[in-house]
C-alpha cells in the first residue's frame, strides 16, 4: 500500500524538545487529554490525574533526556507532540513503539498529527496503544498503516481499556520507501536491504533521522553551505545546558563549524600529509604483523578484540607520541 508523504501544515515548525519545554510541554500534554479523552471517559477521573500540573512538568524533565520528544510550534505555542522508541513490555510485535502522539483539538485535520508520527516513527514496523472506542484516532492510524491485533491492556488511571494497533511490515509512502533500522544490533550496512534502498532512493529514514545512501548527494550535502552538522547540540539534546561537559563538547573538533574548524584542521593537517604516512608505513606493516602472527596458527580470529582494537588504538599511541603499552587506555 502507498499513501502519500506528509507535510507538515504552514506556520508550524517541528523541532525536539529539550528539559527547557517541560512546562510547556505538559500543558500542552494535559490539554491534549482533556480534548482527546474528555468525550470518552469519567470526567471525575479524568481531572483527577490532571489536578497536580507540577507533577506533569516533573515527568517531562525527567523523561525528556531518555525519550526525544518531538514538539511542533505555532506561533511560539506548543500545539502537539510526538515520542516513539525501543518496544517495551513482554514480547512485543514490534521493534519500535509510538509512546504518544497528541496534537491540540484546533489542529485536527490539518494533517499536523501525521507529520509528527511519521517522523518519530519512519516507515518500518512499529506498534502503538490506544484508548477503546477512541473511533478518532483508530482511523487515523489505519492511514498510516496500523491495524487492530486484537490485543487489550487495562488502563488504570483512566479506568479504561488501551487496544492494541500494529503496522508488521514496510510501509511506503511517496516520501520515504525504505527505513533502516540502525538500532538493531543485526543491522549490517552492507546488507541485501541496504542495497536495495540505495537502488531505490539517495537516502532512507533510520531511527535517527534521515541515511544519505549516495556518494553524490552525500558530497553534496556535506558542501552545502545551508547545512549545519548537529553534533554541538548533542547535550541540549539530551537536557544538559550548562557545565563543563557542555563546554568541552562544544569545542572539540568534530563540534567546530566555520574559522574555528579550519584554524584546528590546518594545524592538524602536517601529521596527515602524505609524506609523513608514508614513512611510517613500514611502522603499521610490522604491528599488521605482529597483530596476525599471535593468532594465524589457530586459523581462526575475533577480528575486533584481537586486530582491529589493539590495531587501530596502537597506530593512535604511534601518530601522537605516547607509549604503546597505553593502547587499551586509549581503546576505551
Amino acid at each position: 500500500m502507498t499513501e502519500p508523504a506528509s507535510v507538515t501544515p504552514a506556520g508550524v515548525t517541528l523541532r525536539w524538545a529539550t528539559v527547557a519545554d517541560a512546562e510547556a510541554g505538559a500543558r500542552l500534554h494535559q490539554a491534549c487529554w482533556r480534548e482527546a479523552y474528555g468525550p470518552l471517559v469519567d470526567r471525575g477521573l479524568l481531572e483527577a490525574q490532571l489536578a497536580d500540573p507540577e507533577s506533569w512538568a516533573e515527568r517531562w524533565r525527567e523523561q525528556i533526556p531518555r525519550v526525544p520528544r518531538l514538539l511542533a510550534e505555532r506561533d511560539d505555542e506548543l500545539v502537539g507532540f510526538a515520542a516513539a522508541g525501543p518496544a517495551r513490555g513482554d514480547d512485543p510485535p514490534a521493534p519500535l513503539e509510538l509512546y504518544a502522539a497528541y496534537v491540540r483539538a484546533a489542529c485536527y485535520g490539518t494533517g499536523l498529527g501525521r507529520a509528527l508520527a511519521e517522523r518519530v516513527l519512519g516507515a518500518g514496523p512499529a506498534y502503538l496503544w490506544v484508548l477503546d472506542g477512541n473511533v478518532r484516532a483508530e482511523r487515523f492510524y489505519e492511514k498510516l498503516g496500523f491495524r487492530l491485533d486484537g490485543a487489550r491492556e487495562r488502563f488504570a488511571p483512566l479506568d479504561a481499556w488501551d487496544v492494541r494497533m500494529v503496522r508488521p511490515r514496510q510501509w511506503q509512502h511517496a516520501g520515504v520507501t525504505r527505513f533502516l533500522d540502525l538500532a538493531d544490533p543485526a543491522f549490517d550496512v552492507t546488507s541485501a536491504a541496504v542495497h536495495e534502498a540505495r537502488e531505490e532512493r539517495w537516502y532512507a529514514e533510520t531511527p535517527y533521522g534521515y541515511a544519505v545512501l549516495r556518494y553524490a548527494e552525500a558530497s553534496a550535502l556535506l558542501t552545502d553551505r545551508r547545512f549545519r552538522q548537529g553534533n554541538a547540540r548533542w547535550p541540549e539534546q539530551n537536557g544538559i545546558h550548562d557545565g563543563p561537559f557542555l563546554r568541552w563538547w562544544q569545542e572539540v573538533l568534530l563540534s567546530l563549524e566555520g574559522d574555528d574548524h579550519a584554524r584546528l584542521r590546518r594545524l592538524l593537517m602536517p601529521a596527515f600529509r602524505r609524506r609523513t604516512i608514508e614513512a611510517m608505513q613500514p611502522a603499521f606493516q610490522r604491528l599488521a604483523d605482529e597483530l596476525v602472527d599471535a593468532f594465524a596458527p589457530r586459523g581462526e580470529v575475533e577480528l575486533v578484540a584481537e586486530f582491529a582494537e589493539p590495531y587501530s588504538a596502537r597506530i593512535l599511541c604511534l601518530l601522537l607520541g605516547l607509549p604503546d603499552d597505553e593502547w587499551p587506555q586509549v581503546a576505551r
